[in-house]
Order: C-alpha cells, then sequence, then structure tokens
C-alpha cells in the first residue's frame, strides 16, 4: 500500500515537471514570436491578456520583450 501510493507520488511528480517544462517551451515561442511582430500587435495582445486577468503573464511577456 505504502509503496504503491510512493510511485502514485512519484508519478504525478514527474507529470508536474513534464508540465512545467512544457509550459517554458511554450512561453519561450510565445515570446519570440511576439517579438517578431509589429508593436500594434504585442499591444493588443497585451490588452487582451489585461483584460483577461492574466497579469503574471503579461508581465512577463514585458520583460521577455524588454531584454530583447
Amino acid at each position: 500500500m505504502v509503496a504503491e501510493t510512493l510511485d502514485n507520488v512519484s508519478f504525478n511528480l514527474d507529470s508536474l515537471e513534464n508540465a512545467a517544462l512544457e509550459i517554458c517551451k511554450t512561453k519561450g515561442m510565445l515570446g519570440m514570436l511576439l517579438a517578431s511582430v509589429s508593436t500594434d500587435i504585442q499591444q493588443s495582445y497585451f490588452q487582451l491578456l489585461r483584460e483577461s486577468g492574466f497579469d503574471d503573464e503579461l508581465v512577463w511577456l514585458q520583460q521577455v520583450l524588454d531584454t530583447k
């Protein structure tokens, strides 16, 4: 029983780690894509994020673009 529970916890941690890596890859691709479009398109996307309540993503993407 304990071993089965530990295996399940280990599997869940591995799944979370894989999901986190995929999120980082996706965010990186989004940052590169936004860096290659016009400022007007960037601002429109930022406005959509703002209106949708994705403030953390907005701050992160603005920081990515500021470093480029």
